[in-house]
């Protein structure tokens, strides 16, 4: 599929063919229609000293309006078909870690939101993301 990617500050985003995302547990594959561009986004990615981004190269992107493609087996109450919203603000669920967020696809707010962009770097400047159910 073909999709928007960040290598680097200094360089534009890169429309490059790559592999469809990976359902994983927790999270549900959706068929892009409509990402969000933020007025600010160009801003933050050309800037030399970011908030924390995800692991380059990504897929930015945030809020989405699509159809669910695949559901994780311990993720009731979506089907394939199913036109969605996804929220791209994720939220720390590890015990004991500091509490964080962070924009799926876009960029934490403090040092700590590294682990959940480690975990969700993509957003929908794709045909298909992947997103944590609870953003759906």
């Amino acid at each position: 599929m073909k999709a928007a990617r960040y290598h680097a500050h200094d360089r534009p985003l890169e429309i490059e063919e790559v592999a469809d995302p990976v359902l994983r547990l927790g999270a549900v594959t959706v068929r892009v229609t409509a990402c969000f561009v933020s007025p600010t986004m160009a801003s933050v990615m050309a800037s030399a000293d970011p908030p924390p981004l995800p692991p380059a190269p990504f897929v930015p992107g945030m809020n989405v309006l699509g159809e669910v493609l695949e559901v994780a087996a311990d993720v009731p109450g979506l089907a394939p078909g199913t036109p969605v919203f996804c929220d791209p603000l994720v939220r720390s669920t590890n015990p004991g870690a500091p509490i964080d967020s962070a924009f799926a696809g876009y960029f934490g707010f403090t040092a700590a939101s590294r682990d959940i962009l480690a975990r969700w770097p993509d957003g929908g400047f794709a045909g298909r993301a992947v997103f944590p159910a609870e953003c759906v």
